[in-house]
């Protein structure tokens, strides 16, 4: 009996410390989220001038890029076969339709036209989308999928690789 003594207290020390270890990491996201700076200080780089952006619209004429990066612009890269897109575009959809301070610009990579009108009717996405038939725009901005870039007057201050949040989206709103 007393052999099991040992190993039951180190059990159940173990799991008191995982329980307090879970703790302090929620209340940990809890602040993060209620402090909108702090939501997006990881994401902050170095402001430097955004790429090129040749792109085409839905009916697959050229776009100039310019009246796309001016002003506050939040750009977003996805693809009809991301799984992180099917979730992360909603949220930036939604958002979008209450944050008029800022525009919100998707850019389809590598997609046929059809294809992506389609991906964003099926997930009842009212933002327009550009395209990236060739690859080059992913390519210069050095993307991920998906990436999101945050753009004040052509110059990117903040970057988010893979999926955004709302708590993300409601930080900007403070910049």
């Amino acid at each position: 009996m007393s052999r099991l003594v040992f190993p039951l207290a180190f059990v159940i020390a173990l799991i008191t410390l995982v329980v307090i270890i879970q703790s302090f990491s929620k209340s940990q996201d809890f602040q993060t989220s209620s402090n909108s700076n702090t939501a997006i200080k990881n994401f902050s780089v170095i402001p430097f001038t955004a790429p090129q952006l040749k792109v085409v619209d839905s009916d697959n004429r050229t776009i100039d890029e310019q009246k796309i990066k001016s002003g506050k612009v939040f750009l977003t890269f996805w693809s009809v076969n991301c799984l992180e897109c099917d979730q992360g575009l909603p949220v930036i959809d939604e958002f979008a339709s209450t944050a008029s301070v800022i525009e919100f610009v998707l850019v389809s990579h590598k997609d046929e036209l059809k294809l992506g009108q389609e991906k964003l009717s099926q997930l009842n996405i009212a933002l327009k989308s550009y395209y990236d038939l060739t690859g080059e725009a992913f390519q210069e901005w050095e993307a991920t999928m998906p990436s999101s870039y945050y753009i004040i007057d052509d110059q990117i201050r903040y970057l988010f690789p893979g999926r955004v949040s709302v708590e993300h989206l409601q930080a900007l709103l403070t910049i």
